[in-house]
């Protein structure tokens, strides 16, 4: 019953229920849930303190941490210090998915601080601009996508996976020859990618 409830009070804080998911979390001891809550209610001082509880042992509330000292921060031309930084693994696990959360909740302002970080993220995880373009896309936002899309294939071309998902933007966008395009050179690339190959076989009958 309790995690039936958690995973409903889950399914509101990301679909933009803040308010009643907050109380939950609050009354149930889901700091890492109630921190994000803090966080999203531009509380960032709060959201630190209660990510810092369990961020020694949970990656996620690490991540959290280190999100919400950038967002402090926002974004300097001094010398970038590393050991403050998300590491490779947490912007491929939470970049994209918190960026999402950060469009429902309607924090543009925290969004372009993100995107003033990109080039660094980059230079962590080769695949953040995939991860800042995919965000972009699914939250309707086609030119912010295909400027992240752009800079992605640029950096790292040779990601099948960013190429398949071009070829979704494409798609999505009524460019059925240019998804088509970017099927093929997703395939050219690992020529088993089954999404790729699938979405290929569905426009040959479009």
């Amino acid at each position: 019953m309790q995690e039936d409830k958690y995973l409903l009070n889950k399914e509101k804080l990301f679909n933009g229920n803040l308010k009643q998911a907050k109380t939950f979390f609050a009354k149930n001891g889901f700091t890492l849930e109630y921190a994000y809550c803090k966080l999203l209610e531009d509380d960032l001082k709060g959201a630190k303190q209660l990510f810092s509880k369990t961020k020694d042992n949970d990656t996620r509330a690490l991540w959290g941490y280190k999100l919400a000292t950038i967002l402090q921060r926002k974004f300097t031309t001094e010398e970038i210090n590393y050991d403050e930084m998300p590491t490779f693994f947490q912007l491929r696990n939470f970049l994209e998915v918190d960026l999402s959360l950060l469009m429902t909740y309607n924090k543009g302002n925290y969004v372009e601080i993100l995107c003033a970080y990109a080039d660094v993220f980059a230079s962590i995880n080769a695949e953040s601009y995939k991860f800042f373009a995919r965000a972009f896309h699914f939250n309707h936002y086609s030119e912010f996508a295909n400027f992240f899309a752009q800079k992605a294939k640029d950096f790292f071309y040779n990601d099948p996976e960013l190429h398949y998902h071009i070829a979704v933007m494409k798609y999505d966008a009524g460019e059925k020859d240019e998804a088509k395009k970017y099927c093929l050179s997703c395939l050219h690339i690992l020529n088993e990618y089954f999404p790729a190959k699938n979405m290929l076989n569905k426009l040959s009958f479009a």
